[in-house]
């Protein structure tokens, strides 16, 4: 379409491109997101103390909510702490009885998404797929839906 590849009808209609853009569509996606604070993908949760005590410098380990993908911010009383994440975890120095929130992104749903992120998508997967292959680059381009997507032939390079 764009750059020379065939349309799409589904990341499942057995082409080529369709194979390709269904094997790198979710870590464009989240690669997408994680690129800047998204405000149509940010919210806040309410995160659990967990017992396990940290080994060193921090006093206190909490869970980060499992559709996480990068954290903004982590508050107590709307005032910015310090703290660490390590795994699916953050560590801090909050009291027991603190209630510690997370600013975070999280993996929005096609239908939320703001229109100039369709833009941005499409500008990252070229450089993304490009950049992932050893075996020469190919390009997925996606405008406005996962069914407006194209792909073309692989680069020798």
């Amino acid at each position: 379409m764009l750059i020379g590849g065939s349309p799409i009808q589904s990341f499942t209609d057995g082409t080529t491109e369709s194979d390709i853009a269904d094997a790198v569509y979710e870590d464009i996606v989240r690669a997408a997101l994680t690129s800047s604070r998204w405000r149509f993908a940010t919210t806040q949760f309410q995160l659990n103390r967990l017992d396990d005590t940290p080994i060193g410098r921090w006093d206190s380990t909490y869970q980060l909510p499992s559709d996480s993908l990068m954290i903004n911010a982590i508050t107590v009383q709307d005032l910015p702490i310090e703290y660490n994440i390590y795994k699916d975890k953050v560590y801090n120095n909050a009291n027991a009885t603190d209630e510690v929130i997370a600013d975070y992104i999280y993996r929005a749903n096609e239908s939320s998404w703001a229109p100039y992120f369709y833009a941005w998508c499409s500008v990252l997967s070229c450089f993304c797929v490009c950049s992932i292959t050893s075996k020469g680059c190919f390009f997925i381009c996606c405008y406005g839906s996962a069914s407006k997507c194209s792909v073309n032939k692989k680069l020798e390079g």
